[in-house]
């Protein structure tokens, strides 16, 4: 379709799924693709930027999922990657998210990309609320 076509072309991607009306269903066709219930999912808890399809405990996501949050660094109020790290090593999640509803930074798809695959998870980049940024360059 034309809406599939201009997507691809647009992102420089070979597929494309423009069927979800919003970032939860989008979400949800990601886990019922790859993972299993109860397979451990790392993401950013909804008080700190992240989003409810993320791990969030009052969402399927959190309890089908074995949640294991990353959290923000207490100074920075950044992500912080060494902890996630660790984090990730200790738990060995099958998937981590990257992105959020209000995280108002810069995310590091290159340091996220490298702990997931350090740590064999897919790594899964939700960026429904960000996509003009993206699109743009900006992000």
């Amino acid at each position: 379709t034309l809406a599939i076509e201009r997507l691809k072309a647009l992102f420089g991607s070979e597929h494309a799924n423009v069927q979800p009306y919003s970032g939860s269903p989008a979400n949800q066709a990601v886990y019922r693709a790859l993972l299993s219930p109860r397979d451990k999912v790392m993401g950013l808890p909804l008080p700190e930027g992240g989003h409810l399809t993320h791990g969030w405990s009052v969402n399927f996501s959190g309890s089908d999922y074995q949640r294991v949050p990353y959290r923000l660094h207490e100074k920075t109020q950044q992500i912080d990657y060494d902890h996630l790290r660790e984090t990730a090593k200790r738990e060995r999640p099958k998937l981590i998210w990257v992105g959020g509803t209000a995280y108002p930074r810069i995310f590091d798809y290159a340091a996220m990309a490298e702990i997931a695959s350090e740590v064999n998870s897919y790594l899964v980049a939700d960026i429904a609320h960000i996509s003009g940024l993206v699109v743009a360059g900006v992000h």
